[in-house]
């Protein structure tokens, strides 16, 4: 969704980038609509296991599922 004229996600992603202490955003999704905005705005996507997308998953569960398909990262930070 816009907000002041720029997807919502974007308001995320910029500052993220820009702040220049990230060697690269991600954004963990299963929706083709987000991925696409995500991808427009600079970020990588991780494409989230079905069981870690629904309205009773917990974030950790996300970030599981993140990290077992790209372990090689030093930090992991959840914006």
């Amino acid at each position: 969704k816009p907000l002041a004229g720029r997807p919502l996600i974007d308001w995320v992603i910029q500052p993220a980038l820009d702040s220049g202490i990230f060697a690269e955003v991600w954004v963990s999704t299963d929706d083709d609509s987000i991925a696409e905005t995500a991808l427009a705005c600079g970020a990588k996507v991780h494409r989230r296991a079905a069981e870690t997308a629904t309205n009773t998953a917990s974030t950790e569960s996300a970030m599981v599922d993140f990290v077992k398909a790209h372990p090689d990262y030093d930090i992991l930070c959840l914006i």
